[in-house]
């Protein structure tokens, strides 16, 4: 077990051996500032507090942080995209971090439409986009750096409580 844990750790370091720190954490800075201002703007509190929550559903306050949180998540892949050198197919790169940006948009778009419109059904499927737009970024990232790619994934798994989210406040309300 322990071959594989030092393992890891050895690709691990491989990929993040170039990558620009600080780069990484502007771009997540960036993100979570364009998410504070989608959140803040966005988000109608006394409206959140009228809809028929499900079991499993979070704070108003708590569900802002989480959302801006995952926003600086996608802006580090996306700054460790961007740092990481990569010369077989430059073009995916581009690519890679295009799709990113659109998903980080959707995601701000699905902020208006749970907190403020009210549309559930449309969230969901926004939801649903967004996931095919993260499931395309992951397999662009896996040809570029992993360490990019699993941090995807991980918003991936957020988007996925998001999309069931969604749905079950369509269900319900």
């Amino acid at each position: 077990m322990q071959k594989y844990i030092d393992k890891i750790r050895r690709e691990i370091a491989r990929q993040t051996l170039c990558v620009n720190i600080t780069l990484v954490i502007i771009s997540a800075c960036i993100c979570a500032a364009i998410g504070i201002i989608f959140v803040i703007c966005g988000m109608d509190y006394e409206m959140y507090s009228e809809i028929a929550q499900p079991a499993f559903y979070f704070p108003c306050i708590i569900m802002a942080v989480l959302q801006i949180f995952f926003y600086a998540v996608i802006g580090a892949g996306i700054g460790i995209i961007i740092s990481t050198p990569y010369y077989r197919r430059n073009y995916a790169k581009l690519i890679s971090i295009s799709l990113a940006l659109g998903t980080l948009f959707l995601c701000f778009a699905w902020v208006s439409l749970v907190y403020t419109a009210a549309s559930f059904f449309l969230a969901f499927i926004v939801c649903l986009i967004i996931l095919v737009l993260s499931a395309t970024t992951f397999k662009f990232y896996i040809t570029i750096n992993t360490v990019a790619a699993w941090v995807m994934f991980v918003f991936m798994l957020f988007d996925f409580y998001l999309a069931c989210y969604s749905i079950s406040l369509f269900i319900i309300n």
